[in-house]
């Protein structure tokens, strides 16, 4: 008897601690059973900045403006701020503030900042600007200097933006944003990330009216190097206000280093494919070339430049062929079509090189879109891969939403296959508007390897794993007790 009581209480004892202490939180694990392709909307709950499922977070927030908002600005019009920063000074720093006289307008002859970043007095102030490095990167007061710091290796989770009122309080929304990119060195990428997918556009982020944050699915994260320097722009728009504002942005990162990961993580690479439309020098001639590199794809469509446009924005493609990414949309219904190929930008050159999944999508429109759309043709097959809805506020001239599509599983983006772009525009307004779209794509990086820095060093003696190479293993116990290995 007592020994059946005593095997009773020791089963429950392991099962007590098999399940842990009472406070555990469990962490659901995909099973074929629940995965799904499933597009989805992620909700306030997936992009808290706060919390992550791999480890814990590490938070930085870089302060911007005030941007003086005096008049209406239309897309690309508004007061903007294009500043360098490194990922280590940033993180050491906490909180970063970029001063008011880094802040331009565009096409204005606005002298820059001095290249100490003291012209305000911002030297002086904690958590403010103290001055550019060689390299052109803007250092905060308080942070280490990221050349002289150890690499490490960092996980981006997701990124938020808000808009400041004049008292520093969260506005209730983004009339006032226009968009924030983040740009990376692809050189510098490439080199510090020998074993990975190396993405062709340097803009790996960007956020807009109506989409202002995000958050990576659960398990998935972009690699950083702490001393990479991302070139961070946030532009404002005024369409509505004949007030005098002055209005501040935000934005708030959340990493993981690799170095605290409690789950694993897989890493993430990105494309960012655009609509482009022909502005000159357009003929059947062309078109039909252009055919011959997807003969199901939809004929690039043409369009007038924006009024706001920039002329840097309007290239050449191969074909001798004008093009720009933001053009004019009459009143009315128009989808605009543009194929993924290498005939307009080389950016797009290794697009679905190889099968992958899908695993975040942001996009980038303007208002009254109704829906961005990444289609795959196949042998006469044509199907939406992705299809993105977006909501306008019409009185306000105002993006009030654009889905970000997140799946855990993935949506296959397969290799082989021919792709193209197409934005639909419902312009309700009786006067034409300026439009442009962009989807960033973020998939799996199947070839990604831990570079050598992000590791912890070179095995010794004391190893007591049993992966260790015999012969190493030898010659450590050979050195160790004066003997010859064999």
């Amino acid at each position: 008897m007592f020994s059946q009581r005593s095997n009773l209480l020791l089963s429950i004892a392991g099962i007590i601690l098999l399940m842990g202490p009472a406070t555990t939180t469990a962490r659901a694990i995909d099973t074929p059973e629940n995965q799904h392709h499933e597009q989805k909307k992620q909700t306030s709950n997936e992009q808290s900045a706060t919390t992550t499922s791999e480890g814990p977070a590490v938070t930085a927030e870089i302060e911007v403006g005030p941007f003086d908002l005096k008049q209406k600005y239309r897309s690309m019009e508004g007061p903007y701020v294009r500043v360098p920063l490194k990922i280590a000074d940033i993180l050491a720093e906490k909180n970063v503030s970029i001063p008011e006289s880094y802040v331009k307008i565009p096409g204005a002859a606005q002298a820059g900042p001095g290249m100490t970043g003291s012209a305000d007095g911002a030297s002086m102030q904690p958590g403010r600007l103290r001055s550019m490095s060689n390299d052109g990167a803007i250092s905060a007061d308080g942070a280490g200097n990221a050349a002289n710091q150890k690499r490490e290796l960092l996980w981006l989770k997701s990124v938020k933006i808000d808009m400041l009122d004049e008292n520093d309080k969260p506005l209730p929304d983004a009339a006032f944003f226009c968009h924030a990119t983040i740009d990376v060195d692809l050189d510098f990428r490439n080199q510090v990330f020998p074993a990975s997918e190396h993405p062709g556009n340097m803009r790996h982020i960007v956020l807009t009216q109506g989409q202002t944050q995000f958050a990576f699915p659960n398990g998935f994260a972009l690699p950083v190097a702490s001393d990479e320097s991302w070139n961070f722009v946030f532009q404002t728009i005024n369409r509505t206000s004949d007030v005098p504002r002055k209005v501040k942005g935000r934005c708030l990162l959340t990493f993981v280093k690799d170095s605290e990961l409690v789950y694993p993580i897989k890493a993430l690479f990105w494309y960012y494919p655009v609509i482009n439309v022909v502005i000159d020098r357009n003929s059947a001639e062309r078109i039909k070339a252009e055919r011959k590199s997807c003969p199901d794809c939809s004929a690039i469509s043409e369009g007038v430049p924006a009024p706001s446009s920039m002329r840097n924005m309007i290239f050449t493609d191969k074909l001798g062929r004008s093009q720009i990414g933001h053009w004019v949309v009459p009143p009315g219904v128009h989808t605009y079509a543009s194929p993924i190929n290498t005939i307009g930008s080389m950016s797009t050159a290794k697009f679905a090189a190889a099968d992958t999944d899908i695993h975040l999508v942001l996009t980038h429109v303007h208002p009254f879109c109704e829906k961005c759309v990444l289609i795959q043709h196949d042998k006469g097959q044509t199907k939406e891969i992705v299809t993105v809805k977006a909501k306008t506020d019409e009185k306000n001239l105002q993006l009030t939403e654009i889905d970000t599509i997140s799946s855990v599983p993935g949506i296959p983006l397969e290799a082989g296959k021919s792709y193209e772009l197409q934005a639909t525009y419902n312009n309700t307004s009786s006067k034409p508007q300026d439009s442009m779209a962009g989807m960033a794509l973020y998939c799996s990086d199947n070839k990604f390897v831990r570079p050598d820095w992000a590791l912890a060093g070179n095995m010794n003696e004391a190893y007591c794993g049993t992966s260790y190479e015999q012969k190493s293993r030898k010659k450590a116990h050979s050195k160790a007790f004066g003997m010859r290995p064999n």
